[in-house]
């Protein structure tokens, strides 16, 4: 009887190797909480037999998951070898990829940077299967270039700005099935590849922060060229995409207003973030003052942030066309948090700042636009993740999954 119909026909060789596995990941999290660590810990912290730990420490090392970093005190008889999760010989890649930019980024299984890049966004008029030889083909060469191989990768993630299809360009160009590309990607390669919402990675990246950790449930809005949310809750320790909201940028706030690129007018976007913002700032500009910088160098840094630093040194139109914008935007999170009957907001992206007054202003607005029952409720938080930040947060959503013991937040 062959090994492959023996497991077939055997439960208990299934239920063997389910543990086997099981145990494995155990004794990883162990050595990557306590390392250096010996047998003696592995043994007190998994309740384990001496020959199931012995084992599996070997066959880890041999795979080149853990590796010996020296020897533990001596106690008179021969000196015990102290072991350590192997990050020279293993490690993750992270993609993200968005309308604008293909970025990718390598590193080390507890997160480390070997290798960062970003390029031009890939030609979303190509098939799936085109794409995954473009990418297979792109990781091969930057792992040539840093004098990595595919021998060692443990995990590839991708991750985009919508799950399972996502539009990566204008709605005119074909849409792209990410959560096939995974697929195809993990063929090619021969490693496995995940795929994930990037508000749910950002979301995964601001649980980092102090701030959050206490909360029980909060809104997490993502704010560039369009707004993303997604909520947590701690009690189901899940972390859920709206994709029903990814709309609420694109509401309409100013009847006839001006075109966005949306095909609307009068969005929430365009008048935050956008020309409606540019404009309104022009007009309270003194024209003494010379031409304003052209909106398509302000557009470049995004409108809002290049209207924020024209504030910080007192220039008084960016300051009436930025409390405008504040007053809309604060419009737009009150009704998400309305909606959702979750009064805890965390931002990213463009409009994220630490600016004091930018922070209470935005506050101030939101809570005066939600009832007063629940107003004193409202905190709004701004957060540090970027979308630049994605193919990094990539490799460190891997890693969490390699040590069970950070993986705080499962993704729906």
């Amino acid at each position: 009887m062959t090994e492959e119909l023996r497991n077939k026909v055997s439960p208990r060789n299934r239920n063997n190797k389910t543990v086997r596995e099981e145990n494995k990941k155990k004794i990883i999290e162990i050595v990557g909480k306590f390392e250096p660590t010996g047998i003696d810990t592995i043994l007190n912290q998994s309740a384990l037999s001496y020959p199931t730990v012995f084992s599996i420490v070997k066959e880890l090392v041999t795979n080149g998951i853990l590796e010996k970093s020296g020897y533990a005190a001596s106690t008179g008889g021969r000196q015990a070898f102290l072991y350590t999760v192997c990050t020279n010989n293993n490690y993750v890649v992270g993609i993200h990829l968005y309308s604008e930019w293909f970025a990718l980024t390598i590193c080390d299984v507890k997160g480390r940077i070997i290798c960062e890049k970003k390029e031009d966004a890939l030609p979303t008029t190509y098939a799936e299967d085109k794409l995954a030889e473009i990418l297979n083909e792109r990781i091969g060469k930057t792992l040539v270039t840093v004098g990595l191989s595919f021998m060692r990768l443990a995990g590839i993630c991708l991750t985009s700005p919508a799950d399972p299809v996502t539009a990566l360009s204008t709605p005119e160009i074909n849409r792209v099935n990410i959560e096939k590309l995974a697929e195809l990607l993990s063929e090619k390669t021969g490693v496995k590849t995940t795929d994930i919402h990037d508000a749910a990675l950002l979301n995964f990246l601001e649980r980092t922060n102090y701030a959050l950790s206490g909360m029980k449930s909060y809104i997490h809005i993502v704010l560039e060229q369009e707004l993303k949310i997604t909520v947590y809750n701690k009690s189901t320790d899940q972390c859920e995409i709206m994709d029903t909201f990814d709309c609420l940028g694109h509401t309409t706030v100013v009847p006839d207003g001006l075109p966005c690129e949306c095909g609307l007018k009068g969005c929430v976007l365009t008048y935050c973030n956008g020309i409606g913002l540019y404009e309104d700032y022009c007009k309270r500009r003194p024209t003494s003052d010379g031409a304003p910088v052209a909106f398509e160098n302000m557009k470049h840094n995004g409108v809002f942030i290049s209207m924020l630093m024209l504030a910080r040194k007192k220039d008084t139109a960016a300051m009436h066309a930025l409390d405008k914008a504040l007053r809309i935007l604060a419009i737009a999170l009150a009704n998400a948090a309305k909606t959702l009957g979750v009064y805890n907001i965390v931002l990213s992206g463009f409009f994220t700042s630490n600016d004091a007054d930018y922070h209470h202003a935005l506050e101030k607005y939101t809570k005066e636009n939600i009832p007063a029952l629940y107003a004193e409720k409202t905190k709004l938080i701004s957060g540090m993740a970027l979308l630049d930040d994605c193919s990094h947060g990539a490799c460190l959503f891997l890693c969490n999954n390699l040590f069970p013991e950070l993986d705080n937040q499962r993704f729906k």
